[in-house]
């Protein structure tokens, strides 16, 4: 079951840990980097919805690293 608001996934949400590592596997490098390096958790399965969207993957880093302080 997923909770969700909005078009965003929670990262709370229950759902099977195998599930978010294929989410974060699927990303390309830099955003996985981008992800592991910021201080709090971002949903893999979010991050990929952006990039199916049409926003690319350096902007979504941008975007990781200016809420993060930082460069991520």
């Amino acid at each position: 079951m997923r909770e969700k608001r909005g078009s965003m996934i929670s990262i709370l949400a229950i759902r099977p840990s195998v599930d978010v590592m294929n989410a974060f596997d699927a990303l390309p490098k830099d955003l996985r980097e981008a992800i592991a390096s910021a201080p709090f958790a971002f949903d893999p399965e979010e991050v990929g919805q952006r990039l199916a969207r049409g926003r690319s993957a350096g902007s979504v880093v941008r975007e990781i690293e200016r809420v993060s302080g930082g460069a991520a």
